[in-house]
């Protein structure tokens, strides 16, 4: 709609300036282009006036406590008003990343070397549960700040005959506002903790480190404490930037991954037509590098029943799913020329040719 009206008031200038410069359609035309400036500049200045006041209403509303809490606290509850000063400002924030790098680097010097029943092993499981524990605490009190989810604000009670009523000689307008004013008890939590994917991802980590203590012998669990440095991130506006990118471009880190998936298809399936059973090789018993004559046990079978036996290399093209495998490792060069340079195979090859 913005952009029709633009065109019809140019279409509008400029047909005023071709009835004002029926003879000079130069002069019209620099005056049309100085018209279209002019509506670029005002245009562009109320967007950027629309994207600052969009930016400080959100900023107002991320500071607005609404809702009940937990069914118990209200918007002017003292506790809740002086937990969520106390988690919106930034030494709180900045404390709590302190913590969590202080929890990564002790987190870090866990190791399977590390006994439990050690010095260092009790402290630092002894650090793991302060951690948690202060942890669990930040979620209690921003969970009472800004609310647990966002809930359905509750309907009003109609009004009966001997509630109070707003003054008749107040103006209509003052009388229709005070009747149309909400509640702020039957407001929903327009900030609750559950609404922003981060602390969700944040509350996440906290469960998994909470179970984490409740059952120790879980080593699955143990390995989920890798996740904890997840929480920097959710801090950290820079690092949230990285991490939008690549959310946003994981659709065509998929596609690039198909891709490449079906090349190496592709190239697996022309290395099981052509290397299939040509990658195994005689050796002596328990000694898997000596090679024996190619001539004496050209194939599998000749393997058999004497004092040596029948190895594939570390990769072969036997199916195609061991192609695929096969070919995955070629394009990573892991020590695939170990196996493929193999001078049993060219032989054999050779001879195959011969007869």
């Amino acid at each position: 709609d913005d952009i029709q009206l633009m065109l019809d008031d140019l279409i509008r200038q400029g047909r005023k300036l071709w009835l004002k410069y029926p003879n000079d359609r130069q002069k019209g035309r620099k005056e049309l282009e100085v018209f279209v400036r002019d509506i670029r500049k005002k245009r562009t200045a109320l967007q950027v006036e629309a994207r600052y006041q969009a930016r400080v209403e959100k900023l107002k509303n991320q500071k607005k406590i609404t809702g009940v809490s937990l069914f118990i606290f209200g918007p002017t509850h003292p506790i809740r008003v002086f937990l969520h000063r106390l988690v919106s400002s930034e030494a709180f924030e900045w404390t709590m990343v302190v913590l969590i790098i202080l929890n990564c680097l002790f987190l870090g010097l866990h190791s399977p070397h590390v006994k439990s029943s050690s010095s260092l092993g009790k402290a630092l499981s002894a650090l793991d549960k302060v951690f948690t524990s202060i942890f669990c605490f930040e979620l209690v009190i921003k969970v009472i700040a800004f609310g647990f989810y966002e809930s359905k604000p509750a309907a009003r009670p109609q009004h009966d005959e001997h509630e109070e009523k707003v003054p008749e000689n107040q103006p209509a307008a003052n009388q229709q506002n005070a009747a149309n004013a909400p509640d702020s008890n039957s407001q929903r939590c327009e900030n609750a903790y559950l609404k922003s994917w981060w602390n969700r991802l944040d509350m996440l980590v906290v469960i998994v480190s909470v179970f984490g203590l409740i059952f120790p012998r879980v080593t699955f669990l143990r390995g989920l404490r890798a996740i904890r440095p997840i929480r920097v991130a959710i801090r950290v506006k820079q690092v949230k930037v990285v991490v939008k990118a690549l959310i946003h471009s994981l659709g065509n880190v998929i596609n690039g991954v198909i891709f490449t998936f079906v090349v190496l298809f592709i190239f697996a399936i022309i290395g099981a037509q052509l290397f299939s059973g040509r990658l195994g090789r005689c050796v002596a018993v328990g000694q898997p590098f000596a090679l024996q004559d190619a001539t004496l046990y050209p194939d599998k079978d000749s393997c058999k029943n004497a004092n040596v036996m029948w190895v594939n290399a570390g990769f072969d093209f036997d199916n195609v799913f061991s192609a695929l495998l096969a070919t995955f490792k070629i394009t990573n060069f892991a020590h695939w020329f170990e196996d493929l340079l193999c001078e049993h195979v060219l032989k054999k090859s050779s001879e195959g040719k011969k007869k």
